[in-house]
């Protein structure tokens, strides 16, 4: 025979819940065989177990955009030096080093933020699904919470990142004479 017991303590009294759950075991531990849940307890773990998911995950999605970022970069730099004779010829035509660099950087930003904005979408939609089918076999209430927060802080992280690296990669170019473009492509 299973009997359940509940008890509510006042709001000013949770602190000894353990106090309280020594004093049973003390008292009844030999005579009975029993267990006992600590509802807030067991909330606090989950919260717990919530929060350091939440910290892997977002390890996780920095890890990766930073590892994106540099194949971006990296792609960026390629294309720089296959398209020196085009670099040589546009200066050659009136843009200044730092016009050629902002050309460069606003090509990385167009690139990156529609890659981020697909994969924002794609994501989304992705999670949306998992969720809430995990929701309905489970059967347990489902709300899906876009991460705005982490968006916008990706993004401002990815446009620093691809900022300052174009601007490292394009300072030879900016400082370079047009003859000298023109010599290195012979």
């Amino acid at each position: 025979m299973v009997i359940r017991k509940f008890i509510k303590l006042r709001e000013d009294k949770l602190s000894e819940a353990g106090k309280i759950i020594d004093k049973i075991d003390d008292l009844y531990q030999n005579d009975y065989d029993y267990e006992i849940y600590n509802l807030e307890f067991e909330l606090e773990s989950q919260a717990q177990g919530f929060q350091i998911m939440d910290a892997l995950f977002n390890l996780i999605l920095i890890a990766t955009v930073i590892i994106c970022l540099f194949g971006l970069l990296s792609s960026s730099y390629s294309t720089i030096i296959e398209r020196f004779k085009e670099i040589g010829i546009v200066r050659t035509l009136g843009l200044k080093g730092k016009e050629v660099n902002r050309m460069f950087i606003i090509e990385a930003l167009i690139i990156m933020i529609s890659s981020g904005t697909v994969g924002i979408i794609v994501g989304g939609l992705t999670g949306w699904l998992v969720t809430s089918n995990f929701a309905v076999f489970s059967d347990t209430p489902y709300t899906f919470i876009f991460p705005f927060i982490n968006i916008l802080s990706i993004y401002l992280l990815s446009i620093g990142f691809i900022y300052v690296g174009m601007f490292l990669m394009l300072r030879r170019i900016r400082k370079q004479k047009i003859i000298d473009i023109y010599r290195e492509n012979q």
